[in-house]
């Protein structure tokens, strides 16, 4: 059930804009009741909601799990972590909630800056660089993906066989197995043959971009990696 509400005005905008309401308790099946609850508003690309809760706890860094092909078809969860006691915790996926409130919208972002992306796509992101792996989940965050991170091929593969991904960006250079190991090994996945994949490396030579395009790779882009390099990447068909 949604309903409008004014978000707190800003500046520019002294009355706030209005917004749709999603009640958690009610999209999770547990009923609803009148009971004011504390609200949350919940930005994705370039969409916004206020989500009830019935409590705010306050901000907590979590590492987000895969669910596994038991619980793939929870569509409304991104994943799942441990809390510090233990236990199990499902983690809401914002674009699923985004398309919850706005079902109308538009499936692709308006951005005009930025390359087409598929609303609510979910990137693979591979590399032995821990900063690499932020950079790259930050700008993918904001260009609409839901962002998972691996720190070799061969985690990697390990997750791809749990979820399917709209994405892979991976480096060439990681140990226990390669950027290009990893590819060939997705490519002989029937699920994985024609996924959009995009090579990061500093070694971007001639025989390098030979066997990107044997394999099908979308783009294979120099280090140091930036927005617009990125953007290009994904734009390229």
């Amino acid at each position: 059930t949604t309903a409008l509400v004014h978000r707190r005005g800003t500046p520019g905008d002294p009355e706030g804009e209005p917004l749709p309401v999603l009640r958690l308790e009610q999209l999770l099946g547990h009923g609803g009741s009148n009971e004011r609850r504390p609200g949350i508003v919940v930005s994705f690309a370039g969409k916004s909601l206020v989500c009830t809760v019935d409590k705010v706890v306050g901000p907590r860094e979590i590492i987000i799990k895969p669910l596994g092909p038991l619980l793939a078809p929870l569509t409304l969860y991104a994943g799942a972590t441990i809390s510090g006691s233990g236990k199990v915790q499902l983690i809401l996926d914002p674009a699923q909630l985004v398309r919850r409130a706005h079902p109308n919208a538009p499936t692709r972002l308006d951005d005009e800056q930025s390359a087409p992306m598929v609303l609510a796509g979910r990137a693979l992101v591979v590399d032995d660089s821990r900063a690499i792996r932020e950079a790259m989940t930050s700008m993918l965050g904001r260009e609409g993906w839901i962002v998972d991170v691996a720190e070799d091929g061969a985690r990697a593969l390990q997750m791809t066989k749990q979820l399917r991904y709209d994405l892979v960006v991976t480096d060439l250079e990681m140990p226990e197995l390669s950027g290009f190991d990893l590819i060939a090994r997705l490519r002989s996945d029937e699920r994985f043959k024609t996924t959009p994949i995009v090579i990061i490396t500093s070694r971007a030579n001639p025989e390098h971009r030979r066997r990107a395009r044997d394999l099908g790779v979308r783009a294979l882009v120099a280090k140091p990696i930036t927005r617009r390099k990125l953007l290009e990447a994904l734009a390229t068909r």
